[in-house]
């Protein structure tokens, strides 16, 4: 069985600007981070953990989750990090 690593992952550019999406996604909806938790099936100390940078950093399927219920999906999101990365 391999080994798992105990040192969380530390955020890099790519989970803040995840991150940044996500929270510009839900003020734009106007729903509280108790609601997108609701929404997405999701428990709000996760989602608000994600919503605030901290470790561990949002999978995939959890920000597809959170991005549904915004109107969006995982892959817009992504798009929209990656746009904003190459910008700075």
């Amino acid at each position: 069985m391999p080994r798992v690593d105990p040192t969380p992952k530390e955020y890099r550019g790519w989970d803040r600007a995840v991150v940044a999406i996500l929270e510009e996604m839900r003020q734009a909806a106007g729903i509280s981070g108790r609601t997108l938790a609701a929404r997405a099936g999701m428990s709000q100390n996760r989602t608000a953990i994600i919503l605030r940078g901290e470790t561990p950093p949002a999978t995939v399927g959890e920000i597809d989750s959170l991005a549904q219920v915004l109107g969006g999906d995982a892959i817009t999101v992504v798009q929209k990090a990656r746009a904003r990365l190459d910008s700075d």
